[in-house]
């Protein structure tokens, strides 16, 4: 597959003859000689290879006789080498698998006291998680028996984990409202910390912050999508609270005031600038924002929400980059955030779908009923920037893969290698990688 001649010229010594043709298996040579000197054809090649996955292997827990009923896996998470993958379960459970084998190595069955929502790994052994049981707890893979620290201080289900590695601080949200920031150097004696509670927004749902620690995405119903530009967290519930704002922004509830609020923010504001995003597929709007996801280089975010008044869930493509050319006091309102977007099948409602894009951010992957899609932004697989219309376009369905009797809720693409994981509501993990 991936036949295909590249440009050449006789100065570039790393190149191919122009008489060769590049193959696959050229292409592996070629990097087993001379490394990843060349980034832009390993990018081409790897995108190429998106649409040859193919399941190697499904792990089902009924296959251990002594396995513990786990429940559903509602979030998988790699480390940063990609060496270990944590499956987050209903019934207060956490899994350890070794991904490149596909085999559980280890697991923790009372984790938590309730459903486990989410995983984040801090580094290559340690990682956080998140529950229905209003905590939060820091772990360590290297000794599992028990956990490092215990966070309280939410008062109810914790949905959302993010480390901000400007700050150091460990980033959550939970139903009750609230975004915590906790910082995991300094805890008491006991092993418990307290979190400083950062902004309180009505109904808020969901939280992300971009890979490089600019911005912090918000997703609360009804169907509200606020941005925070120039995101400084050791500021951010004082600027919340100038002088300058026309209400606190816990106290504003309706869209029209978002706006105002919005409009009165960013881009003036050079620090913890807000911006709500109103711009949706017509005739869609939406009600319930229960996924968020950000692009690795922090271009973009991916949704998926309801409609209040349709079967059917959307996901969404925006661009969340600063406009630089935007005029200071310009509405936010008019400004043309939506890229790309698609229809999904509201299969297993209620629960949460977690997308996940690839690690060079050339694709998206999106639980699709029993099934997954890979959704590229062109049928080439191309960059974002590579893609970008004045209009938006529909996400290309590049491939389904089928693997599971039920629902997929979550999915993750490893950081170092060229594989997927897919967990669904039977509790059973499958792994995907390239056929040739």
């Amino acid at each position: 597959m991936g036949e295909s001649k590249p440009e050449t010229s006789a100065a570039d010594n790393n190149s191919y003859p122009s008489t060769k043709t590049w193959t696959s298996f050229s292409y592996l040579r070629h990097r087993e000689i001379h490394g990843h000197r060349m980034t832009t054809r390993n990018d081409n090649v790897l995108s190429k290879y998106y649409k040859y996955l193919s399941l190697r292997k499904i792990w089902d827990p009924d296959d251990k006789p002594n396995s513990a009923g786990h429940g559903a896996i509602f979030n998988l998470e790699f480390s940063s080498l990609g060496d270990f993958l944590v499956a987050a379960c209903e019934r207060h459970s956490l899994l350890v698998f070794d991904p490149l084998c596909q085999k559980q190595v280890a697991a923790v069955r009372d984790a938590h006291s309730d459903c486990v929502n989410c995983i984040r790994f801090l580094d290559s052994r340690s990682f956080v998680t998140c529950s229905d049981d209003t905590t939060v707890a820091l772990w360590d893979c290297r000794n599992l028996k028990s956990k490092v620290i215990s966070m309280e201080g939410h008062t109810d289900w914790v949905k959302s984990i993010e480390y901000h590695k400007p700050s150091g601080l460990l980033v959550t949200s939970a139903f009750d409202d609230t975004v915590r920031a906790w910082d995991i150097n300094r805890y008491s004696n006991d092993g418990t910390a307290l979190g400083q509670i950062l902004l309180k927004f009505p109904y808020l749902i969901r939280m992300k912050i971009s890979p490089d620690g600019d911005k912090i995405i918000l997703s609360a119903n009804p169907g509200r999508l606020l941005v925070i530009h120039n995101l400084s967290l050791n500021n951010l519930q004082y600027d919340i609270k100038g002088d300058e704002m026309p209400s606190s922004l816990h106290d504003v509830c309706d869209s029209s005031s978002l706006v105002s609020l919005a409009s009165h923010r960013w881009p003036s504001k050079a620090r913890n600038a807000l911006e709500v995003i109103q711009d949706f597929p017509e005739d869609c709007t939406p009600w319930c924002i229960s996924s968020l996801e950000v692009h690795p280089h922090s271009w973009c975010s991916v949704a998926r929400y309801t409609c209040r008044n349709s079967r059917n869930e959307w996901t969404v493509v925006h661009d969340i980059q600063d406009f630089a050319e935007h005029r200071v006091g310009e509405a936010t309102s008019s400004l043309r955030r939506l890229t790309h977007s698609i229809q999904e099948p509201n299969v297993a409602k209620g629960y949460i779908k977690e997308h996940c894009f690839s690690r060079d951010g050339r694709v998206i992957c999106s639980p699709f009923g029993n099934s997954a899609r890979i959704l590229s932004f062109n049928s080439q697989c191309d960059e974002l920037s590579s893609c970008s219309r004045n209009i938006p376009s529909e996400l290309c369905d590049l491939k389904t893969l089928i693997s599971h009797k039920h629902a997929v809720v979550t999915c993750r693409f490893s950081p170092k290698h060229l594989l997927l994981s897919l967990g669904c509501l039977g509790g059973k993990v499958s792994f995907y990688e390239p056929k040739l």
